[in-house]
């Protein structure tokens, strides 16, 4: 089933059910962004500016099965700076499909087209550190823990303070990665990674 997994350019008009799915539930929302809990903010439009919002240096993927075009996953990266060719990583599953191993190869496509067709030589991760499954995910696929950004975000639920994980990866550390060495093993087509529009 994984073998059949692709990536392509996210269309918000397309996708916004999808984003709303995982932004929505609470088993995804409560651990990627707790601005959602955040009574201040109107959430639609909140939702809507990260998928509709028109940024130079983002690009948004869906990840979707290629025979059903069931979407799977997302992620948003952001180019940092150009000239180090660092960006930002930011996702998600689907929530029906927590646990059962779309992360992990979500994350393997997203990270080939981040080192093989954007050239990027670092990226990063930021995760609140309660967020266990994601960290775990993230360290076993080779990333290194740089620090924590202490107290750096809000948790509107229990109206605490949250830190920050900081990880990353860089181009010269993933093809030696255990992700990588997971897509060997999966057998996962290197095109793949191809952004297709759809």
């Amino acid at each position: 089933m994984f073998k059949n997994l692709r990536i392509r350019k996210s269309l918000a008009t397309i996708d916004q059910d999808f984003y709303f799915k995982c932004f929505f539930s609470p088993e995804w929302s409560l651990m990627f962004d707790l601005n959602l809990y955040n009574s201040e903010i109107d959430k639609t439009q909140y939702i809507n500016q990260k998928i509709y919002g028109d940024y130079p240096d983002l690009i948004r993927l869906i990840l979707y099965h290629k025979e059903t075009n069931q979407r799977v996953g997302f992620c948003s990266i952001l180019i940092d700076d150009h000239k180090t060719r660092r960006c930002s990583l930011f996702g998600g599953v689907d929530p029906d499909l927590l646990g059962k191993g779309y992360g992990s190869v979500g994350l393997y496509l997203f990270l080939n087209f981040i080192f093989s067709e954007m050239k990027m030589n670092k990226v990063t991760c930021q995760v609140y550190d309660f967020n266990s499954s994601s960290f775990k995910l993230l360290e076993k696929s080779g990333f290194i823990l740089e620090g924590i950004l202490r107290q750096h975000a809000f948790n509107d639920q229990i109206q605490e303070f949250v830190d920050i994980k900081n990880y990353s990866l860089l181009a010269s550390e993933f093809v030696n990665s255990r992700i990588y060495q997971l897509s060997v093993k999966l057998k996962l087509n290197k095109g793949n990674f191809i952004c297709q529009e759809k």
